[in-house]
């Protein structure tokens, strides 16, 4: 197989990858109050705040801080070498994906381009993920940092869901009670964020000339 086919074929796996990994994590968002009863599950199916501080409240730290700081790891490990496949066109995808973000996209690349491992460590995201493979961090680097990140983020979450519990038990038992009801809601609100904050039309496939 030639080196062109691939290293497209290498990028259409990764982004199938990415998008079944978000087809999962939106059906998680959306139909999670039938899983409360496993709240490490949830989390880790659609590692959202609310699912985050759910499971804090719930779980112990250990399993909790290495289940999801590894879930977390899978996103940034593919968000990354897509970035560092699609280089500047990545960017511009993140442009157009957060529209609204424009200044802070621009602001965060300024701060790549000075201290790339301390922005991926203070901000393990996914438009951090992306610029730091967009301006060829090396891997080693940014999977030591990247994992540091998300190992101190998820244990200050275990802590805050931990502090929080007298008020989120009881607010999931209120979930628990009304499944269907919060299940219709989450689904209007998640359709509702689609059409609100739809981007603008792009490919990340024109890099290929396709």
């Amino acid at each position: 197989m030639p080196q062109q086919e691939k290293h497209t074929l290498v990028n259409r796996v990764l982004i199938g990858a990415m998008v079944s990994i978000y087809f999962i994590a939106a059906v998680g968002a959306v139909f999670g109050a039938a899983i409360l009863d496993y709240p490490l599950l949830l989390a880790a199916i659609s590692p959202v705040g609310r699912h985050l501080l759910i499971a804090a409240a719930t779980t112990s730290m250990f399993p909790f801080v290495a289940v999801l700081a590894v879930r977390r790891m899978v996103d940034s490990v593919i968000v990354y070498y897509l970035g560092r496949a699609y280089g500047d066109r990545s960017i511009q995808w993140l442009e157009r994906r957060f529209v609204r973000f424009g200044r802070i996209i621009d602001w965060m690349l300024r701060v790549f381009r000075r201290a790339p491992a301390v922005a991926v460590f203070v901000a393990p995201t996914l438009p951090t993920y992306a610029l730091a493979g967009s301006i060829k961090l090396r891997p080693l680097v940014y999977l030591s940092v990247v994992l540091a990140g998300q190992v101190a983020w998820m244990t200050g979450i275990y802590f805050a869901g931990d502090a929080l519990s007298e008020w989120i038990n009881p607010a999931v038992d209120f979930l628990r009670a009304h499944v269907v009801e919060v299940i219709l809601l989450c689904a209007c609100l998640f359709l509702w964020a689609r059409i609100r904050l739809r981007p603008a039309p792009v490919s990340v496939e024109d890099h290929d000339g396709r």
